[in-house]
């Protein structure tokens, strides 16, 4: 299967443009299947050509939502990943280490640790976004179950730490949530051209080896231009 990173989906797109090219300069070249006529093919290619645009501008606009959300997740000072670190250790010094309540937040923690959501590049795959996506939400989920732990403390739970105090968490919580809806929306903008541009690019396999096909079959194998066009791989 061909590689799916953009230097590739660029460069299969040329190769198409330069495909129609030959097409169009080679003389009485005339298919029986309309499709895979010249000008046909140059409009898919055109077609094709949009949709990549727009797959970018997609990217793009779901980046910008993304990497607000991982800054608050794991890189600013009082992110997400740094916030559940203080947690575990007031616990755990206030309750000691076999304590339960110890056990379940630790529990928490090396959950919301063990999500690591990849970074969307423009070329990943719906898959690949399901994944990170999922990843996200379950670090939002256990922060809730984390909450609900220390508000069942009460009076118990008193940090100093003003980052680590009840009323801190339930605001990043409520942060955190609306940054995977605001990434969300962006997101259900972003797959369909995923799938829209991959798509393309099967047919574009597809119909070049067709193209080829009938080139060899009307100039013959030994032809120019057959020779031209067998070396041209989607």
């Amino acid at each position: 299967m061909a590689s799916q990173s953009q230097a590739s989906f660029a460069a299969r797109l040329s190769k198409g443009k330069k495909l129609y090219q030959l097409l169009n300069s080679f003389p009485g070249y005339a298919p029986d299947v309309p499709e895979f006529a010249p000008q046909t093919f140059k409009a898919m290619l055109e077609a094709m050509t949009v949709a990549q645009a727009q797959h970018t501008e997609a990217h793009h606009s779901f980046a910008e939502a993304a990497k607000q959300r991982r800054i608050v997740f794991s890189e600013n000072p009082n992110s997400l990943l740094k916030t559940i670190t203080l947690i575990n250790a007031y616990i755990r010094g206030k309750f000691q280490k076999d304590s339960q309540i110890y056990a379940d937040v630790n529990s928490l923690v090396k959950k919301i640790r063990g999500e690591k959501p990849v970074r969307i590049t423009r070329d990943a795959d719906t898959e690949m976004i399901s994944r990170s996506e999922k990843s996200y939400g379950s670090q939002a989920e256990y922060l809730g179950d984390l909450i609900t732990l220390a508000t069942q403390l009460g009076a118990d739970y008193t940090p100093t730490n003003s980052a680590i105090k009840l009323a801190k968490l339930k605001e990043l919580h409520a942060q955190i949530l609306q940054l995977n809806d605001q990434a969300s929306v962006k997101l259900a903008a972003f797959k369909p051209k995923v799938v829209e541009r991959q798509n393309n690019f099967e047919q574009l396999n597809t119909t070049a080896k067709r193209i080829k096909d009938m080139v060899k079959a009307q100039y013959g194998v030994d032809s120019i231009e057959h020779k031209l066009v067998k070396g041209l791989s989607f």
